[in-house]
């Protein structure tokens, strides 16, 4: 025999082996009902007969189904409205790639800008622009904000303007 397998070892090895056993053979008890009325012919509507009046008028009222309250007129034509507008880029287009001349004229002032988001509620719109919140007439490293529009954000350096799309 092994030098391991002493008679400590053999007992924890006994013990191990019976509470598996107790642990495959335990009846567990059959899962309860809850919630059910007997079944005594009539089913749920016999049980509902049973409790008090008051209860049966709660009950029946809960059980109906509420109408689904519906977007207001005004609400669904200013959402279809926001809807229909220009959204910028089309997110599943890949950028073409631009000639090198192209490139390189494309730098300017507002090279450093990236428009990563336009938001408005209402009247007010605000654009963020290098994780910076802004609106028309804020200035961001000394560059104006000219106009912010649904899709592109229109800034000015002097007598320059120059226009950010959204997008990356």
């Amino acid at each position: 025999m092994p030098g391991w397998l002493n008679l400590r070892v053999k007992v924890l090895l006994i013990i191990a082996v019976l509470a598996f056993a107790l642990f495959l053979w335990n009846p567990r008890p059959a899962p309860r009902r809850v919630g059910r009325p007997t079944d005594s012919g009539g089913g749920v509507m016999e049980g509902l007969r049973q409790l008090p009046a008051a209860v049966q008028q709660l009950l029946s009222t809960a059980m109906k189904e509420t109408p689904k309250p519906g977007m207001a007129p005004e609400a669904r034509l200013a959402l279809e409205e926001r809807a229909r507008g220009p959204w910028g880029r089309d997110p599943f287009a890949l950028e073409a790639a631009q000639p090198k001349a192209l490139a390189e004229a494309g730098q300017n002032f507002a090279a450093s800008l990236h428009v990563s988001g336009i938001v408005w509620d209402g009247a007010r719109l605000r654009a963020v622009i290098n994780d910076s919140v802004v609106k028309v007439g804020d200035e961001l490293n000394g560059i104006r904000i000219v106009a912010i529009e649904r899709d592109r954000v229109t800034v000015s350096k002097g007598t320059r303007r120059h226009v950010l799309r959204l997008g990356p």
